[in-house]
């Protein structure tokens, strides 16, 4: 009897599971997944080797940490983003050139500058974030979508790698201490998030520099 390859292999309940996840929540690193699914880490990691195998998924290697698509996906985002772009050629090559320059201009970020401060705002979850208060938001949102993660889980999710000097998040304690003199962690009351039995403060230390938005996208947030 013919031996069946790989990808001819039915999918095992955890791969399909896998699967299910990605479908809801495209650009997925593992450690998002193992939350997410509740699966044991080496599993995830097993089976989506397996599933890379079976070509059911991408791996985007260019991000940290990388991060998972469904092909069928990674194909429509491609389809999406060529038919924009055709498109946005047409636009302009039909514009007068005065009309041309001030498309451009509308398509870019402009930032608003203060004192020589980026003082531009984001955009997420229906609200306008500063870049450190955006932060706080989408550490918030996190918890607020997976309540029962500890505070070990939560670092891996926001390593202190995103924010070398300080970290993203530290117990109110350490915050406190790496704060010296200045306030580098949001301290109010309603800013501490409950983590466990734990309360953690976010680091405020953020600009257009060191914002870690790609990070976060890949985590599954839409910011704009």
């Amino acid at each position: 009897m013919k031996m069946k390859t790989t990808e001819e292999q039915p999918l095992s309940p955890t791969q399909q599971t896998l699967i299910d996840h990605l479908e809801k929540f495209a650009n997925s690193p593992v450690d998002l997944i193992v939350t997410a699914t509740g699966l044991n880490k080496l599993l995830v990691t097993n089976s989506l080797k397996i599933l890379l195998e079976k070509k059911k998924l991408v791996e985007v290697s260019d991000t940290t940490p990388p991060v998972y698509n469904l092909v069928a996906t990674t194909k429509k985002i491609t389809n999406i983003a060529e038919k924009k772009s055709v498109k946005t050629e047409t636009d302009k090559t039909s514009l007068p050139k005065t009309e041309v320059a001030k498309k451009k201009a509308d398509d870019e970020v402009v930032l608003k500058k203060e004192n020589g401060r980026d003082t531009s705002k984001l955009k997420f979850n229906g609200n306008e974030y500063g870049k450190g208060r955006l932060v706080l938001a989408v550490v918030k949102k996190y918890m607020e979508d997976n309540p029962r993660t500890t505070l070990t889980k939560l670092k891996e999710v926001f390593p202190d790698e995103l924010q070398n000097r300080y970290g993203i998040i530290q117990e109110v304690a350490k915050a406190k201490k790496l704060s010296a003199e200045i306030d580098r962690f949001f301290f109010k009351p309603e800013d501490l998030i409950k983590v466990g039995d734990k309360k953690v403060a976010v680091c405020n230390q953020f600009g257009s520099h060191n914002l870690p938005l790609k990070h976060f996208k890949s985590l599954g947030f839409v910011i704009k």
